[in-house]
């Protein structure tokens, strides 16, 4: 019997039918209390459509900034399953190459925006990936008394060294004595003034300073957005004083802002990038950095995690890249529905511009109906997030939106909305008609003015099962 055979036999045990929620609050007693979900129970999901024991959930943030792709892709599914009914390898040791293990390192290389890139995908998570750049950039480094300079607002994950260089991760410290790290916060600039300031104190400390770590777009301050301006500049200075730039985008990578990273969408190019979360879309857990070969010596015992590459996730990776930027019309298998197969020809990253005008229609409307005072809308495209002044009003928001089975991320005091690139025009108007319906129960407001809303696409029909087809 064969795995294909095997896998038939356990179908039933998988049937959305069998995943009905069994004594959730006595499950929840075997795990941590910050891991413990709400009493929603999830059994089926499409794209941004999670069917639940309280009803069809409409996602729009991308379970929390991951998929990409929404739920399930067909694309990615079909392409795993076709791997996993092959006998190639399972698991390998970085001792030992694969077609994928290549494969999809080229495709983070080629569109990464770093000059002479090379890459280390043995990572698992976002903060693995940003304490190797910041170590890739530390060993490359000659200056005495090496300083590291980051921002106020940043979030760079959840390990010991992320929690040094996170503003917003510092109160985790723990074991370490924090006055010895070398580490030096800016506020992130508000003006043009306030750039050419922290310019002028960079310049300062080039002598000790080895690196500088930011967030092209800090999600998590309020999605706190860097001026090109700004970050150009700060890329010139940076190699006129030798100073590694590590852009950490983990959650601006992968196609919310139209393009692979932000740095291509900012035009700078770093001199490292670390990147996670969209990199398999929700598949499977991967992080990479991308790095100039100037910083490709990396000590051994500190790149290679063990469940680092995992060739199913990589597997995934490679897909999502395909989704995004099209693949050639070769390569597209025959008999599949037509709107897959335009996506497919033309790929995903095509759809931001309409996705972005919807957006934008609703943001128009929002800031014409309430006071600046009240909220604020900060971001870019498709990562957008109200700010609401007084936080009691922003978690109220969440929770009418959440009663009302619209899923939308809040961070402190801020809404993010974030879509996966597969949602459909009807399906985001909705939703974003939803949010300003709640705003208007909460906050003080003017009459709604009368803005044209933009042309939607006719709906798609979901994705079918497509593992037949290979």
């Amino acid at each position: 019997m064969n795995s294909l055979q095997l896998a038939q036999l356990l179908t039933q045990k998988y049937k959305t039918e069998t995943h009905k929620p069994k004594n959730i609050s006595r499950n929840q007693n075997y795990l941590t209390p910050n891991i413990r979900p709400t009493e929603t129970y999830i059994y089926q999901s499409t794209r941004a459509t999670l069917h639940s024991n309280k009803g069809s959930i409409l996602d729009i943030s991308s379970m929390t900034v991951n998929t990409i792709l929404g739920q399930n892709d067909p694309w990615v599914k079909a392409n795993l399953i076709a791997y996993l009914q092959s006998d190639r390898p399972s698991f390998l040791s970085t001792r030992f190459g694969s077609e994928y293990y290549y494969k999809t390192a080229r495709l983070i290389a080629k569109h990464s925006f770093i000059d002479n890139p090379v890459v280390n995908h043995r990572q698992c998570n976002g903060s693995d990936a940003t304490e190797l750049a910041i170590l890739a950039a530390y060993n490359a480094s000659s200056k005495p008394h090496k300083t590291l300079i980051s921002f106020y607002g940043s979030y760079h994950g959840q390990n010991l060294t992320s929690y040094f260089v996170s503003d917003l991760q510092r109160h985790n410290i723990f074991l370490v004595n924090n006055t010895q790290a070398n580490i030096k916060f800016f506020h992130p600039p508000t003006n043009e003034i306030a750039e050419n300031q922290i310019l002028e104190n960079i310049h300062h400390l080039r002598k000790f300073t080895f690196g500088i770590i930011l967030e092209p777009i800090q999600v998590n301050n309020n999605i706190y957005t860097f001026s090109q301006r700004f970050l150009q500049k700060l890329k010139a200075l940076c190699d006129q004083e030798d100073i590694a730039l590590i852009f950490d985008e983990i959650q601006t990578a992968y196609g919310w802002l139209g393009k692979m990273t932000a740095s291509e969408y900012f035009n700078v190019k770093p001199n490292i990038t670390a990147l996670s979360k969209g990199i398999t879309s929700g598949f499977g857990p991967l992080a990479a950095i991308v790095a100039n070969k100037k910083y490709q010596e990396i000590p051994y015992g500190t790149g290679e995690k063990t469940n680092g590459a995992d060739i199913r996730s990589l597997v995934a990776s490679t897909a999502v890249y395909q989704r995004l930027l099209g693949i050639p019309e070769s390569q597209i298998p025959h008999n599949l529905p037509d709107y897959l197969h335009q996506e497919l020809s033309t790929g995903l990253l095509a759809k931001v511009p309409q996705k972005s005008r919807i957006i934008t229609h609703y943001t128009n409307k929002i800031q014409k109906t309430f006071s600046p005072k009240d909220l604020k809308i900060t971001g870019l495209l498709l990562l957008c997030g109200l700010t609401f002044t007084d936080k009691s009003k922003a978690q109220k928001a969440y929770q009418l939106l959440m009663d009302q089975n619209i899923y939308i991320r809040l961070s402190a005091n801020t809404l993010i909305i974030k879509p996966a690139l597969t949602i459909n025009d009807q399906e985001l108007s909705y939703a974003l008609e939803k949010i300003f319906i709640t705003l208007k129960q909460i906050l003080p407001h003017s009459q709604a003015p009368n803005i044209p809303k933009p042309a939607t696409q006719q709906l798609k029909p979901h994705y079918s099962h497509l593992s037949t087809l290979f």
